[in-house]
């Protein structure tokens, strides 16, 4: 795994996107933590070492936690025009709404926002 220590400040994910919730950290002389994993409905116990594996009896890879990945929230204003009476859209997306206007031609009917989360590149 790579060099991932759990803390309770950290943002994670079970590597299958399970919901978790972690009760006590730095267990066993900081050696693990006790909580519990989401199955199906269910919450069944979980014990995962700091660097975030998932230990123990019925311990899975699909269990172990990863960071959550960073996002960024992306705002992209698009002009919507008509061709042959079907609308279609412009074919530069703008920062925003003051820069969608500035490049709008003449026969604009309308312009709307796109907001989209994504999720970015780990770094490295």
């Amino acid at each position: 795994m790579s060099e991932l220590t759990i803390t309770k400040d950290g943002q994670y994910l079970t590597r299958d996107g399970r919901e978790f919730k972690i009760y006590e950290f730095g267990v066993n002389n900081n050696q693990c933590a006790f909580g519990a994993v989401k199955t199906n409905g269910i919450w069944e116990p979980a014990i995962w070492s700091m660097d975030g594996r998932q230990i123990g009896p019925g311990s899975s890879a699909y269990c172990d936690l990863v960071e959550k990945p960073k996002t960024a929230t992306l705002d992209v204003w698009f002009n919507v025009y008509l061709r042959n009476g079907v609308p279609y859209l412009g074919t530069f997306g703008h920062d925003t709404k003051v820069e969608a206007d500035y490049a709008a031609l003449p026969h604009r009917i309308d312009c709307f926002r796109i907001e989209r989360v994504i999720q970015l590149p780990p770094k490295g």
